[in-house]
């Protein structure tokens, strides 16, 4: 979400909070509905820059695994934000560092509806899931923008069958640029990103160099 964020400072998320909490703090597992309600106790503009930091520093792959009570997955953090910046809005109360763990905890908390029904199938679709949400992160974030590349313009459709959607010139039209570019991009403001604590100013775009520990006022979260 685009805005005036101030920087996070690193140290906020990435010291030990073991002392002031203890996460697991669901004896029972919870319905989406409570976890829902426990990301949405916080303004977006204070709790997505929170995922944003906790991303930032564990974006190798496994070493969410280092940080408190192992709870900053990549996609505990990519659920977080995305209920917050839905669901979530600027009337609530300024998050912190502890309230972010509270989130993770309840994100690892709960149930999975059709697990716990025990019917046939439901243990190999809850494995399907599990497998689509978490493995991706285990690779490259680079290896997986130059497949984009690969997928969309290397690859011959079927012989004899007709493409109908990706037509010469269909990147420009959906994305205002190629999609050389646009990956050639998101390479640059992911770098950047992870150089500055997840975050990220859209002015440097314009620059002819991109700043590596630029951490003033005015940036984005990316």
């Amino acid at each position: 979400m685009a805005g005036a964020y101030e920087p996070v400072p690193t140290s906020t998320v990435r010291r030990s909070v073991a002392s002031s909490i203890v996460p697991n703090n669901y004896r029972d597992s919870i319905g989406d509905d409570e976890y829902v309600a426990r990301v949405r106790r916080y303004a977006p503009s204070s709790l997505v820059p929170l995922v944003a930091s906790a991303a930032a520093q564990y974006a190798a792959p496994g070493s969410w695994q280092k940080s408190p009570w192992m709870k900053f997955t990549p996609w505990a953090l990519a659920d977080i934000a995305r209920v917050s910046l839905i669901s979530g809005n600027e009337f609530k109360s300024a998050a912190s560092a502890d309230d972010l763990l509270r989130c993770c905890a309840a994100y690892v908390a709960v149930n999975d509806p059709e697990l716990a029904s025990n019917t046939p199938g439901s243990l190999t679709g809850f494995m399907l899931r599990i497998t689509s949400e978490q493995l991706s992160y285990e690779q490259s974030p680079f290896h997986l923008l130059g497949r984009t590349l690969a997928l969309f313009t290397q690859t011959q459709p079927t012989p004899g069958k007709v493409l109908k959607t990706l037509q010469p010139g269909w990147d420009t039209e959906l994305l205002g640029c190629t999609l050389s570019q646009y990956v050639g991009t998101s390479f640059i403001i992911h770098v950047a990103a992870t150089k500055n604590n997840g975050l990220f100013l859209a002015d440097w775009l314009d620059r002819p160099e991109l700043p590596t520990s630029d951490m003033a006022s005015g940036f984005v979260s990316c």
